[in-house]
């Protein structure tokens, strides 16, 4: 690999645009999530109809990990993966699509395991987490496909 190939590698970003902008979207949602659960009164804009309960789903004992709201940790995860999404090029193309594959995946496994929550438990969905839930799995899919595609200057 030539000097000039390494720093292409090197400035390339892993996270194209509307990346970062489905980043901002889970934050956007996760930063709503968590106000609604911390703020006293406040209730959530959504329907309390039938499958969709986004109040039953944010209250429940499946919205706590380990003591702490999922909301927060659905904040914590989104603002990691924006500032990755922003700042990843310093890792490489093919790096930072490792670690954005291995990171969504990681957030898609704890998606895989709320939806288990919701449909199983609750029986109740919330159309603000199914949100983060469909954002996080479009991002895993974008890296997924992207680190093994990958551009053929790469290998």
């Amino acid at each position: 690999m030539t000097d000039a190939t390494a720093t292409t590698s090197r400035a390339a970003d892993p996270s194209p645009l509307w990346v970062k902008l489905l980043w901002v979207v889970n934050v956007a949602v996760a930063i709503y999530l968590t106000y609604s659960h911390y703020a006293v009164g406040a209730s959530l804009a959504c329907p309390e109809v039938g499958l969709v309960n986004c109040e039953t789903v944010t209250t429940s004992k499946w919205a706590y990990l380990f003591g702490l709201p999922v909301a927060l940790l659905g904040l914590l995860y989104g603002l990691a993966g924006l500032a990755f999404a922003l700042f990843g090029r310093r890792l490489g193309l093919r790096r930072g699509r490792l670690v954005g594959l291995i990171y969504t995946g990681l957030g898609v496994v704890f998606v895989l395991y709320l939806v288990w929550a919701e449909f199983v438990m609750l029986q109740q969905i919330c159309l603000w987490c199914t949100v983060v839930h469909v954002v996080t799995a479009v991002l895993f899919i974008y890296y997924l496909t992207a680190y093994f595609a990958g551009a053929p200057e790469e290998d």
